[in-house]
C-alpha cells in the first residue's frame, strides 16, 4: 500500500485518504492501519507532517509562472517583441537579453527559449544559495529568502515559486471562506468545507441552520479552482490564483 501522491488529499493504493494527523511513526515511514508507507519528502513534527520542498518542485512552478506571464505578453505570435519585453517582469527582461545575445541581432524570443532560459538563471542561482550534500535536492525558505536577497529580480520569482510549491504562500482557501462567509449571519446560517459537490448538494443542517459552503474542484501549480453554494444550491464555479490572490468567476448558477 503506497501514496498515490505527496500533499493535501493524498490516497493510498487502496483508496484511503490519508491526512497529517494520521501519522504516528516518525523517519522516513508513517502508518496507514498498521502498514508501513514511505513518505519521503515528508518529515514529521509532532504527529504532523510537513512536506519538503525541492528544487524540482520549484522549478516546475517557476516554469508555469514563466510561460504564463511570456504567453500574456507575446500572444498569438508566441515570440516577445522589443515592445513586448518592456512590459515583462525584470527576470523576463534579463532572460530576454540572454537569449537575444545568443542569438545574435536577428534572435526570436520564443516562450519556450524564454521559459528555458528563467529555468537556467534560477537554477544557477538557487545553486548558489543552496547546501551540499544530501539535502542539496531539497530548497528551504532560508534559502529561497537568500536567492531574493542576492538577486532581488530573479530571486522574486524564485521565493514566490517556493511559497507556492511548499504551500506557505498565498492561503486561497482563505481568500474563498471570506469571499463565502461575507455577509453571512452566524445566528441563522452556518459554514461547512465538503469533499465533493454531491455531499454539499446533499447536506441537511441538524439544527436546521442555512448552511454556506465551499468545495475544492480542482488544484493546478498556479491556481485552485473551487464551487461555493448555499444549501443544495451551487451559486458560483471560482478560481484563486496562487501568485496574485485574484478571484475569476468561472461560472454562474
Amino acid at each position: 500500500m503506497v501514496p498515490q501522491a505527496s500533499g493535501v488529499g493524498t490516497r493510498t493504493s487502496s483508496g484511503a485518504p490519508w491526512a497529517p494527523g494520521d501519522s504516528i511513526h516518525v523517519r522516513s515511514f508513517c502508518w496507514f492501519a498498521g502498514a508501513a508507507v514511505t513518505v519521503v519528502p515528508w518529515v514529521e513534527y509532532g504527529f504532523a507532517m510537513v512536506k519538503r520542498t525541492t528544487v524540482a518542485d520549484v522549478s516546475n512552478v517557476l516554469r508555469a509562472m514563466v510561460r504564463r506571464e511570456a504567453e500574456q505578453a507575446a500572444g498569438s505570435n508566441k515570440v516577445l517583441s522589443r515592445t513586448e519585453q518592456a512590459k515583462v517582469s525584470p527576470a523576463l527582461k534579463a532572460a530576454a537579453e540572454a537569449v537575444r545575445a545568443k542569438g545574435g541581432p536577428n534572435a526570436r524570443v520564443t516562450i519556450d527559449a524564454l521559459e528555458k532560459q528563467v529555468s537556467e538563471d534560477a537554477l544557477r542561482l538557487i545553486g548558489t544559495v543552496n547546501k551540499p550534500g544530501p539535502g542539496g535536492a531539497l530548497l528551504s525558505k532560508a534559502e529561497a529568502t537568500a536567492a531574493f536577497k542576492s538577486d532581488p529580480a530573479m530571486g522574486k520569482p524564485v521565493l514566490q515559486a517556493y511559497e507556492i510549491a511548499s504551500g506557505h504562500g498565498i492561503d486561497t482557501d482563505s481568500i474563498i471562506r471570506e469571499r463565502v462567509t461575507r455577509d453571512m449571519d452566524p445566528a441563522e446560517s452556518s459554514f461547512k468545507v465538503f469533499a465533493s459537490l454531491t455531499e454539499a448538494e446533499n447536506y441537511r443542517n441538524p439544527d436546521d441552520l442555512h448552511t454556506s459552503w465551499y468545495v475544492v474542484t480542482q488544484d493546478s501549480l498556479l491556481s485552485r479552482s473551487y464551487t461555493v453554494g448555499r444549501d443544495d444550491l451551487w451559486s458560483q464555479k471560482l478560481e484563486v490564483d496562487k501568485v496574485t490572490g485574484a478571484i475569476a468567476v468561472l461560472g454562474e448558477h
